[in-house]
């Protein structure tokens, strides 16, 4: 641990609040409900993710993440990560998507490491991901999203994803569904394809008749629990969450 935390968490081992202090002890992640201890535990956190041992600074990053958009004041750490590669970069998109609108500055090194994946233009699927969760803030993407990757590979459901998450077009919510029915969209992908419907709630109602459809053919049925329970949060009105794969 960086010396310069060492009185931050020896103040949150002291915290009146048991469970805070009890959290930090045992290094586990944020409560369910980080509000009224986030502010306390973000600068130590954020101490922490230069420290020199990788696993304290995966914990930090992780526990960042679960404290979601009142983590923001380490975005420029977050940003900085992206530079790193492997499980950094990982940690720090994580952190980012995490921020959701809070998260907007990072937008243009994320559409960098998008155009620029080793694997192809528009092969980072994470990235596509985060951009989703920032949403409207991310704007300055969608040229990018619209452009990369092209229609006949595994990737094109992520940056339709993105793009209904960041201008709400009900086109690109049908062009994430036309995955499903996609030779090009292995199963695994088709899976994934699910969850982003599942992460998108009642935000994404507009699919409800398309996906009602889906549970009458066989062809779906490997996703009929899943599928099932994205109507149900659209029946409570439930929201956007982020999710990552």
């Amino acid at each position: 641990m960086p010396t310069q935390a060492v009185p931050a968490v020896t103040r949150l081992l002291g915290h009146d609040d048991a469970f805070t202090a009890d959290e930090t002890e045992r290094g586990r992640a944020s409560p369910p409900d980080p509000a009224p201890t986030a502010p306390v535990v973000v600068e130590p956190l954020r101490a922490a993710l230069a420290d020199d041992c990788s696993d304290v600074a995966f914990t930090a990053a992780q526990m960042l993440y679960r404290l979601g958009p009142e983590a923001a004041p380490t975005l420029p750490d977050a940003i900085g990560m992206l530079e790193d590669g492997g499980w950094f970069k990982q940690a720090g998109l994580r952190i980012i998507a995490a921020m959701g609108p809070r998260g907007a500055q990072a937008v243009p090194r994320i559409v960098d490491l998008y155009v620029n994946n080793p694997h192809g233009k528009g092969f980072g699927h994470t990235e596509a991901e985060v951009l989703a969760a920032i949403g409207p803030a991310a704007r300055d993407a969608i040229p990018v999203l619209e452009k990369y990757p092209s229609q006949q590979t595994m990737y094109r459901p992520y940056a339709d994803y993105a793009l209904y998450r960041i201008r709400g077009r009900t086109e690109d919510l049908d062009h994430l569904l036309d995955g499903m029915h996609a030779a090009s969209v292995p199963p695994g992908h088709k899976r994934n394809i699910v969850e982003m419907l599942n992460a998108m709630g009642a935000t994404a109602a507009p699919a409800v008749d398309r996906v009602r459809r889906m549970l009458e053919q066989d062809e779906f049925a490997d996703y009929r629990e899943r599928l099932e329970q994205f109507l149900r949060r659209v029946e409570r009105g439930e929201g956007f969450t982020p999710v990552l794969f």
